[in-house]
């Protein structure tokens, strides 16, 4: 219980001062350098280091939680469980600031769109624009590598105005797209496209999670 608590009480100072904190890779730094000093005492530290992450995620739910924010909206930023504590805090106050919005129903369906159709797919190809057949894979495309060179480490409000401005493009995509096309190398190729998107999206964690009306 006292270590819940000292674990609760650093998450809300993150919260407060917004420092980054990530967890993963901040036990490996600490793990290497305990190594090099020869203080392991035999202790295996990468063996726990996702019940560590998962342990800190946890206080970081409850924190937001206490912050009256939508167990939806929670439950898609804590998806990302190597994530940036300060970015899961950003990414949730973000989320909900615009969860009124009138747009926040299609801009949510959108982009949950993205992430349902990519889910567990793995393609290791790289995107040939040449392989598009029809604008709207090209357009989708452009928009998606130049959201990406202003996009930021971590979630911001610009990082969501600039995926809410993808909303329309992508449901034009996908209006004119048939993604799991029959010829395997059109159809990897605009996977990989939507992948790179997803990673984008994914800054905001599992936003089909929440709950449009």
């Amino acid at each position: 219980y006292a270590l819940r608590r000292q674990a609760y009480g650093i998450v809300r100072m993150i919260a407060k001062h917004d420092w980054p904190f990530a967890v993963a890779e901040l036990q490996t730094t600490i793990a290497d350098a305990l190594k090099a000093a020869g203080k392991t005492n035999n202790l295996d530290f990468a063996a726990h280091q996702q019940d560590l992450n998962a342990f800190m995620i946890d206080r970081a739910k409850q924190v937001l939680q206490g912050q009256k924010i939508r167990h939806d909206i929670v439950d898609a930023v804590t998806v990302r469980a190597d994530a940036d504590l300060a970015g899961i805090l950003d990414a949730a106050k973000i989320l909900s600031a615009h969860a009124d919005d009138t747009d926040f129903k299609p801009v949510m369906e959108a982009l949950g769109r993205v992430l349902r159709i990519t889910k567990k797919q793995q393609v290791k190809v790289d995107v040939d624009t040449a392989k598009f057949e029809n604008p709207s894979e090209g357009q989708l495309y452009d928009a998606t590598v130049a959201t990406a060179k202003k996009f930021d480490d971590e979630p911001t409000e610009a990082d969501y105005q600039a995926l809410k401005a993808l909303a329309d493009p992508i449901n034009a995509y996908f209006d004119a797209t048939m993604v799991m096309a029959d010829d395997q190398a059109i159809r990897q190729n605009r996977l990989a496209a939507l992948l790179q998107l997803a990673a984008l999206i994914k800054q905001f964690g599992d936003v089909s999670q929440v709950i449009v009306k």
